[in-house]
């Protein structure tokens, strides 16, 4: 049980250190000095990460604002597919009842829907005019660009250790 224990805190801890790595920022101090080329940047190529709600965001290190606008797409899309179902089913209930107050009842129901659905679909392509513009032309997190240089983490795990493996390509 004590081996079992010691493994599970292995992976724990490998993975928090993996996790903290890759959420920091890798620092190039003294590279300047070395001859190698440095410099910092707000600016991102364009790529098409703008036409997903949001990923644009977290790729510029904005995750608030990122999950944000994908909450905020997936609540208007629901909102669409949820009031034109109900507006189908009392346009339904409309065309089966005989009653005159229920049918106006009902249409006066799906009139609504019809409204809401209406409001939804304008907020979801707002939302995402704005996420477009946002992810086109928002400044990111400062980052330091070291030429063709990167640093990568990955937790590994065997049944005798766990550990982080460091991968640098120059």
């Amino acid at each position: 049980m004590r081996k079992l224990f010691n493994y599970g805190m292995g992976v724990t801890l490998g993975l928090m250190l993996f996790l903290s790595a890759c959420c920091q920022p890798v620092h190039a101090e003294n590279a300047a000095t070395k001859g190698g080329q440095v410099q910092y940047t707000e600016k991102y190529p364009f790529s098409a990460r703008v036409f997903v709600p949001g990923m644009a965001q977290i790729h510029k290190g904005q995750v608030g604002k990122g999950v944000g606008f994908i909450v905020g797409e997936a609540a208007f899309i629901g909102g669409i597919v949820a009031s034109e179902c109900l507006r189908q089913s009392y346009n339904d209930k409309v065309l089966r009842t005989h009653s005159y107050v229920l049918r106006r009842d009902y249409a006066d129901k799906a009139n609504i829907c019809t409204i809401s659905r209406d409001v939804a679909i304008a907020g979801a392509v707002a939302l995402y005019v704005w996420n477009v513009l946002d992810g086109v032309f928002a400044k990111g997190k400062t980052r330091i660009a070291v030429g063709e240089a990167q640093l990568r983490f990955a937790p590994y795990v065997t049944p005798e250790a766990g550990g982080l493996a460091m991968s640098i390509k120059f």
